[in-house]
């Protein structure tokens, strides 16, 4: 099961409306856990859902907001650490290094 993750949500948005806007869609979904700080933790049933839904959703206004969407999970954060890592070693190169 692949996680994803919905933020910028407005505190009034329901669990059944967000049911609504994914069925609307054709998203199908396992569990909804919303939180009312403004985001929500969606699981989908594989990775291939998961794109299809973040595709589908981009740019999506729920009650006037644009909400974010984007994949949710340890795997996915620790791959991002990984490239900004890199991004940042390759403006500050190591110096005396040895292999």
């Amino acid at each position: 099961m692949s996680k994803l993750y919905i933020g910028n949500l407005s505190p009034d948005v329901s669990q059944e409306l967000l049911l609504r806007e994914l069925g609307e869609r054709n998203i199908d979904v396992q569990n909804i856990v919303l939180n009312k700080r403004g985001f929500a933790f969606i699981d989908c049933n594989d990775l291939v859902a998961l794109d299809k839904a973040i595709e589908k959703l981009s740019g999506l206004k729920i009650n006037g907001k644009e909400i974010s969407v984007e994949h949710s999970g340890r795997h996915f954060l620790i791959l991002k650490r990984y490239r900004v890592f890199r991004l940042i070693g390759n403006f500050f190169p190591r110096k005396n290094v040895s292999y």
